[in-house]
């Protein structure tokens, strides 16, 4: 797998003891696309989802990003809050279908992907607060229906006697 990208306009990082996802959330590049190529069949075989993350960490701020991946494109607004700072936070995904309608949310989802490669280009005011992306295999549908009668078969044996008395 290869993954590339134009120089990044801005990069910011964060060394402060977060885990997990706020980890993540807490550092940002400002970038306008990315590539990732030669995608292993493990991925591509059933299709595949990319989700794009973003956060610019501004509290009097908040920048409008669209992501478009083939011929969709989907806007978001980040929030004023800092994800990273937040006590519980939660992810919630852009619908926006123009910068007018862009709602408030943290991560970009395009399903349905299929092809050893995806590009993506982001386009942003202020800026392009791109925190990660991830690529997830969609399972092929005979693995789920293999899945589905084991289960029922199981759920379907018969129960041990119980002994008179």
């Amino acid at each position: 797998m290869t993954f590339g990208y134009p120089t990044a306009s801005a990069y910011s990082t964060t060394t402060a003891a977060v885990a997990d996802d706020k980890r993540m959330m807490n550092s940002w590049v400002g970038i306008t696309s990315f590539t990732v190529s030669n995608l292993p069949t493990s991925i591509t075989a059933g299709g595949y989802d990319l989700y794009v993350y973003f956060d610019w960490h501004q509290t009097a701020s908040t920048a409008t990003v669209s992501v478009q991946v083939g011929s969709t494109t989907v806007w978001g607004k980040d929030s004023t809050t800092n994800f990273a700072s937040t006590a519980n936070p939660s992810f919630v995904e852009a619908t926006g279908t123009s910068s007018g309608t862009a709602n408030t949310s943290n991560y970009f989802h395009f399903a349905g992907l299929s092809g050893n490669s995806v590009a993506a280009t982001i386009t942003g005011s202020p800026t392009k607060p791109i925190t990660g992306f991830q690529i997830v295999a969609v399972p092929e549908p005979t693995a789920l229906a293999g899945l589905g009668i084991g289960s029922m078969l199981m759920l379907g044996r018969p129960r041990g006697r119980r002994a008179a008395v």
